[in-house]
């Protein structure tokens, strides 16, 4: 969802390099100001005494920022390059791990969660 959306904002033709760019841009221009917020919230908070309600609503603001920052993390994981390495593997190796691991499932060494 975070990739379409930021497809969108660039353009349908751009690449991922410039989507990666716009996505690094949008972090930084709110990344910062949601840091800012969250630390006065925080000293707001500590500064309540029994203002309960008070409380209550700068605690909200916290988690918002919180839940933000982590969007923005997810933003930024999605249109991160990876690089892709192939070499060869043991299928025999592969094959042996995976049949002792259904052989410890059937006779109950392991236990599946549903």
């Amino acid at each position: 969802m975070v990739r379409e959306e930021t497809g969108r904002l660039v353009g349908v033709h751009a690449g991922p390099a410039a989507i990666g760019e716009v996505s690094a841009a949008v972090a930084h221009g709110i990344r910062n100001p949601l840091a800012s917020i969250r630390a006065s919230a925080q000293v707001a908070a500590d500064a309540v005494d029994d203002r309960s309600r008070q409380d209550t609503y700068l605690r909200a603001i916290i988690d918002e920022v919180d839940r933000l920052g982590r969007w923005l993390t997810s933003l930024l994981d999605s249109v991160r390059p990876f690089r892709l390495e192939l070499g060869p593997v043991d299928l025999n190796g592969v094959l042996r791990d995976l049949l002792g691991k259904r052989r410890r499932v059937l006779t109950g060494e392991i236990r599946l969660c549903d």
